[in-house]
């Protein structure tokens, strides 16, 4: 379960630092696309970057919710 919350949490900041950090519109030049397809895909690109941060959220409440299901279960002292 703590590896899935890290590996969640690292995509997460991973993604987001790239879209709120990256110049995308040198990326998309780079690429192969013209100026103006670069500079319009960009934009999109910002528009959208949003998208990643809200949906991580369901993402992050549904491993908090399922952890209940990785706890030790409660010691049997009939057993003993």
């Amino acid at each position: 379960w703590w590896l899935c919350l890290v590996g969640l949490l690292v995509l997460a900041l991973s993604a987001n630092l790239t879209f709120w950090n990256a110049d995308l519109k040198a990326v998309y030049e780079k690429m192969g696309f013209d100026p103006a397809m670069a500079a319009r895909s960009a934009d999109m690109a910002q528009r959208v970057k949003w998208t990643g941060v809200v949906g991580m959220i369901p993402w992050l409440v549904w491993v908090l919710y399922v952890r209940r299901h990785f706890r030790k279960p409660p010691a049997d002292d009939a057993a003993a």
